[in-house]
Parts: C-alpha cells; sequence; structure tokens
C-alpha cells in the first residue's frame, strides 16, 4: 500500500507543470521567414484588447514580453533586453530588433502575460496567486 501512495506521488509531481502560467501551453514563438521578426502568437483575445488599447512604450512592452541574447544559466538574469519595436497586428506581437538577430546564435524569449481568469474561485486558489505566476520562457534559436 505504501509503494502504491508513493508511485502515485511520484506521478502526481512528475506531472506538474514547471510554471502555473495556464499559457504556457498556448503561446507560440516563431520566426519570420528571412529571421529579422519575432512572431508571438496564441494570447488570449482578453490580453490582446487591453495591449491594444494602451499604446505602450518600449519599456511597457518588455514589462510584458522581453527578448534576451541566450547566456549561461547563471548569468542569464544579469542580461539586458534587446532594443526593438513592438507591434500588435492580426493577434500576433511583432517584435523587431534594432539590430538584426544573429545568425547560429539562441536567444530567449520571456513572456510575462498571465492567463486572465474571471472566475472568482479560480483566483482564490492558491496555485492562481498572482504571486506564484511565473513567467514563460522560450528558447528561440537563429
Amino acid at each position: 500500500m505504501n509503494k502504491l501512495v508513493l508511485i502515485f506521488i511520484v506521478v502526481l509531481f512528475a506531472c506538474n507543470s514547471q510554471t502555473n502560467n495556464k499559457l504556457v501551453d498556448v503561446i507560440k514563438v516563431a520566426i519570420n521567414k528571412d529571421s529579422t521578426i519575432l512572431l508571438i502568437s496564441g494570447l488570449d483575445p482578453f490580453i490582446l484588447k487591453e495591449l491594444e488599447a494602451d499604446s505602450l512604450s518600449e519599456k511597457d512592452w518588455q514589462q510584458n514580453v522581453s527578448v534576451y541574447p541566450q547566456v549561461e544559466e547563471d548569468l542569464q538574469d544579469l542580461q539586458k533586453p534587446i532594443l526593438g519595436k513592438y507591434k500588435l497586428t492580426n493577434n500576433v506581437i511583432i517584435f523587431e530588433p534594432l539590430q538584426r538577430f544573429q545568425k547560429g546564435k539562441n536567444y530567449v524569449v520571456e513572456i510575462y502575460l498571465q492567463n486572465p481568469n474571471t472566475d472568482v474561485v479560480q483566483q482564490l486558489k492558491p496555485q492562481n496567486s498572482p504571486f506564484k505566476n511565473q513567467y514563460i520562457k522560450k528558447v528561440i534559436s537563429f
């Protein structure tokens, strides 16, 4: 019986996502054909409306979506976001860096947008606390 409980607990933790951000499997990051821009899609319509309604500065955009050159994990937090232009077109966030992406390099895209959940009962659950939400991290290779 104890072995069965132990196996159940191991399986439960193995299936648990590393982030409680509900958008992690929905949001897609892609590169256009000539590798000059990033396309971020799969965002919730509510989030898109909020982003469209605001006129965001580059700094505001970086608080929602940031792109960094990939370095060693210990140094990644010290990197500054790549400067560039953000725009929202046809439900896709487009990021065009001021300096072209370099072929053969990897870049980290961090998305800080959270899944809007209007159900009060869901918001009160500990795993849905806004203080526990983590960003979505995607690595893109050029």
